[in-house]
């Protein structure tokens, strides 16, 4: 791995990421990660207003759900991760670039009950403060409409039979709670 910490000397045609050293490479997965996230965002708002917030939860289910078998079985097999249980399939689920665990959006808290059954809590969701600042009113489309449906095509491309139960969502009443709350099992 080479030890560039940024780019700012002369351009250079043959550049790869082994070029950079490993922090300028964690911070630029960081980036990349929230990229994806707010390129998600700026979508879901241009078409909710050209179109309405129908068609753009619609939209945005559509591609998640195209978006999940895509993506999910490359990062398993890259990561050599046995994704036959909630455990494994968290493995997954954390690693990818919109996951909750790589680029360290998400503050979470993970309880493990068995390899099969999972507490997951999201304490932080920058998604989430957003929207209480800025757009209160797409916190239950968003949060209730969207993400059970999407969480749930995200297991069942890692490994099909999880069960994504939401057990709290927000809106909340204070910002010391957490942001959301699911349960992840998979029946033996």
């Amino acid at each position: 791995m080479g030890e560039l910490k940024d780019y700012s000397g002369p351009y250079s045609a043959d550049l790869t990421c082994d070029d950079f050293s490993k922090e300028t490479l964690i911070m630029l997965l960081q980036e990349y990660a929230n990229a994806l996230l707010a390129l998600d965002g700026f979508w879901n708002t241009a078409v909710r207003k050209r179109y309405g917030q129908d068609v753009s939860l619609a939209c945005e289910t559509d591609a998640w759900l195209a978006y999940a078998p895509f993506v999910y079985p490359k990062f398993a097999r890259i990561l050599n991760i046995k994704a036959d249980t909630v455990l494994g399939a968290l493995k997954v689920w954390q690693m990818t670039p919109d996951g909750y665990q790589a680029a360290g959006q998400y503050k979470c808290d993970v309880e493990v009950k068995n390899e099969n059954d999972v507490i997951f809590t999201i304490n932080y969701c920058p998604q989430l403060l957003w929207f209480e600042r800025k757009a209160p009113e797409q916190i239950i489309p968003i949060c209730h409409h969207l993400e059970e449906p999407i969480m749930q095509a995200d297991f069942d491309a890692i490994c099909p039979g999880i069960k994504v139960i939401p057990l709290k969502l927000p809106p909340r009443a204070s910002q010391d709670e957490p942001a959301c709350i699911w349960q992840f099992k998979k029946e033996s």
